[in-house]
């Protein structure tokens, strides 16, 4: 199982990848091959590192396969992030308006 190269590659934590449904250390245990991950924990990984299953498993994909794979789930996160900041800088441009009007017009909201 290729996991820690595209977890490295994707940028994310073991922790990250562990989320709920598993602990750090048995994310490190697949990544070593002392531990085996079932067929729905590889699922699991592969959605959460944005590749194909078969991509995690298949041993033969190439290294440059996977990096671009990898920069692409890195994208998707920068995206993510991205619009994660315009709905905060939304949320702040509210609440200054809210506090202009408080100031300028005590007790009218």
């Amino acid at each position: 199982m290729r996991l820690r190269q595209l977890r490295q590659a994707t940028g994310i934590t073991q922790a990250q990848l562990a989320g709920r449904d598993f602990s750090k250390g048995f994310i490190s245990l697949v990544e070593t091959g002392r531990a085996r991950a079932s067929l729905r924990a590889a699922q699991l990984f592969a959605e959460r590192l944005h590749v194909p299953l078969a991509e995690l498993v298949d041993p033969t994909a190439s290294a440059m396969h996977l990096r671009l794979r990898a920069l692409l789930a890195r994208a998707a996160r920068i995206e993510n992030a991205l619009a994660d900041a315009d709905r905060v800088r939304a949320e702040l441009a509210d609440a200054r308006a809210e506090l202009e009007r408080e100031i300028t017009e005590p007790g009218a909201s």
